[in-house]
């Protein structure tokens, strides 16, 4: 019941800051939200500010999280490098559909959140890793398989691949003259280029 209440106190602060950013947080109102008293929240949460935090880390890797079991799903059936191609150009387009600019801009507004927060990076920061590891996870049996390079840190390539699609946003942001498709084939590029051994002679 405690981890009931818990999060429907902390979706009711993230559906308060996606409407109205941090100052929409209000004790009472995320009480109210919630259906419970507004000294409830001090239940479970030392103060506002540590219910934001929580907030925020959770707006971070809300969508990502789902994201990497759906490719797991998909990553079990690769049996060679042809639908290891396949199935990542697909993932890829998903990932980078402009439609998606909106969770790129949550995890951005998450990390801005951060400055001057140390409690609240060192969470983002133990929620990336996490991610990281996870999504490394994923992607570990493939390597096993000889289908992804064998010299690949897994971790950092999790690092470096989440922290691109996150920094599309400055291509979408502010409807940028930048060639979008553009951008996608170089990245696609990219990610093929640093996870296939190199093709054999």
């Amino acid at each position: 019941m405690a981890d009931d209440t818990r999060s429907r106190l902390l979706e009711a602060a993230v559906d308060a800051i996606d409407a109205g950013g941090e100052a929409a947080v209000s004790v009472e109102t995320i009480a109210k939200a919630a259906g419970v008293s507004a000294p409830t929240i001090y239940n479970h949460f030392r103060n506002r500010d540590a219910l934001v935090a929580e907030a925020q880390a959770q707006r971070f890797d809300r969508q990502l999280g789902r994201d990497f079991d759906a490719i797991a799903g998909l990553v079990a059936t690769i049996e060679t490098r042809e639908q290891l191609v396949e199935i990542s150009t697909f993932f890829l387009d998903f990932m980078l559909d402009p439609e998606r600019s909106a969770m790129r801009m949550d995890r951005m507004s998450a990390i801005g959140s951060a400055i001057g927060r140390p409690e609240l990076a060192d969470l983002l920061a133990a929620k990336f890793v996490a991610l990281c590891v996870r999504f490394a996870g994923v992607l570990q049996p493939l390597q096993e398989k000889g289908i992804v390079r064998a010299d690949l840190d897994l971790v950092a390539f999790a690092a470096w691949f989440t922290g691109s699609v996150t920094g599309r946003l400055f291509i979408e942001f502010q409807r940028t003259p930048i060639d979008s498709e553009a951008w996608n084939r170089i990245f696609r590029d990219a990610v093929l280029g640093a996870v296939l051994p190199p093709a054999e002679a």
